[in-house]
């Protein structure tokens, strides 16, 4: 099982920005030791995820998503949209050859 030690990554926001527990507890509007107990429990809560999100103005959601091992899921509609660009992109080539061959034969028609 893949695992991201999101307690790490929280204790090193605060460091990042000079933010201690008392602080971050003063901004949640919670009671110091609650705030340890967050930072010292194996698991975090999504809520509470979002909580310190918003109280350090980081998205750990994000860093979260970019460790994850998995690829994102194609987006269906994008692949046919780009399958829709190469079709158009070859049937212009088509189109620009045609214009230049009947320009072409106007000027020697004149």
């Amino acid at each position: 099982m893949f695992m991201i030690d999101i307690h790490a990554i929280i204790k090193r926001v605060m460091k990042q920005k000079h933010i201690n527990a008392a602080e971050l507890s003063r901004k949640l509007n919670i009671h110091y030791s609650t705030i340890t107990g967050i930072l010292d429990r194996p698991t975090i809560k999504v809520q509470k995820l979002i909580e310190l999100s918003n109280a350090l103005n980081y998205n750990f959601f994000k860093e979260i998503a970019e460790q994850l091992p998995y690829e994102e899921p194609e987006n269906e509609r994008e692949t046919e949209l780009l399958k829709k660009i190469e079709q158009l992109i070859e049937e212009n080539k088509i189109l620009k050859i045609k214009v230049e061959v009947l320009e072409n034969v106007i000027s020697k028609i004149k």
